[in-house]
């Protein structure tokens, strides 16, 4: 048993949820920390479908759902009919939304000043990090395999 493995891990899931926790605190618990994720998503990408955003996830669908639902309520986005598929449904930041994506990027960039004061970080130890936790989760969703 490979336990700096296990340990990487257990370490990366409690990054995970600290920094939600940060995130709720940062933004008067106006968001959920899957909200924030996809808030990022949709941020970086533009108009995903709800299948892409499955698959970057891998929620179940209704819990994916779910969120999608909150945030529609809480007017953070809009659900479209695409125009080349209309089975498809995409997904766009509103201009709340991109607001509170201009928030979380401010915390976040906030955080990471926080971090680099105190551990130095380069650019490749974060490529190394991003490389392990791809992997990890493609094989992980992948069965192991």
């Amino acid at each position: 048993m490979n336990t700096s493995f296990l340990a990487y891990i257990a370490e990366l899931h409690r990054a995970v949820h600290a920094i939600g926790l940060f995130l709720d605190t940062s933004l008067d618990g106006e968001i959920s920390q899957a909200e924030a994720l996809v808030i990022i998503h949709l941020s970086a990408q533009s108009s995903p479908t709800i299948n892409e955003l499955h698959h970057a996830f891998l929620h179940r669908r209704s819990t994916l759902t779910s969120v999608l639902d909150r945030m529609e309520g809480k007017g953070l986005i809009k659900r479209v009919t695409a125009e080349a598929d209309r089975r498809s449904v995409t997904v766009t930041l509103t201009a709340k939304g991109t607001r509170v994506a201009g928030a979380i990027a401010s915390a976040l960039d906030r955080l990471r000043g926080e971090v680099e004061s105190s551990l130095p970080i380069a650019e490749r130890d974060v490529v190394r990090l991003r490389n392990v936790a791809d992997r990890a989760s493609q094989m992980a969703s992948e069965g192991g395999k």
